[in-house]
């Protein structure tokens, strides 16, 4: 299975490297902020990873992760953030983000979040497909 990743953040920067860093990797998408990544959401997904900036104009990491929950509540979310501290923690578990990285990550850190990410996602939607029973024989 391919797995599709979305990341939202309002600088065009940081959405440059990360699509230069994994691009090669997954099938990637970018969205610059959480209005643009709510769009990609709907019309592109599912997703199988979100990764999501906390501070952005217009709409928070927090807000949009509670928009995109009611779109895709099956994807993994992870939030970035340059914020280290309870409150921003608190209101990401509220969200049920899968985890938290503080920026500046290093690639590795991200490549490290992004397969542990997919295998959880793996790991959710196996418990929610209805497994195939074979009927029994009545003797």
């Amino acid at each position: 299975m391919i797995h599709k990743l979305l990341f939202v953040d309002d600088e065009p920067l940081i959405l440059r490297v990360i699509d230069r860093l994994f691009g090669g990797e997954y099938d990637l998408a970018t969205a610059d902020g959480g209005k643009a990544g709510l769009e990609k959401l709907i019309n592109l997904g599912p997703y199988s990873v979100v990764f999501t900036d906390m501070r952005m104009p217009q709409m928070s990491g927090i807000e949009f992760l509670k928009q995109a929950r009611e779109i895709s509540p099956e994807t993994t979310y992870i939030m970035l953030t340059g914020n280290q501290d309870q409150e921003t923690a608190t209101l990401a578990a509220q969200c049920q983000v899968f985890r938290y990285l503080n920026k500046p990550c290093q690639p590795d850190q991200i490549r490290i979040a992004i397969d542990d990410a997919i295998r959880h996602f793996e790991s959710i939607s196996e418990q929610a497909e209805p497994k195939d029973v074979e009927p029994k024989a009545v003797g």
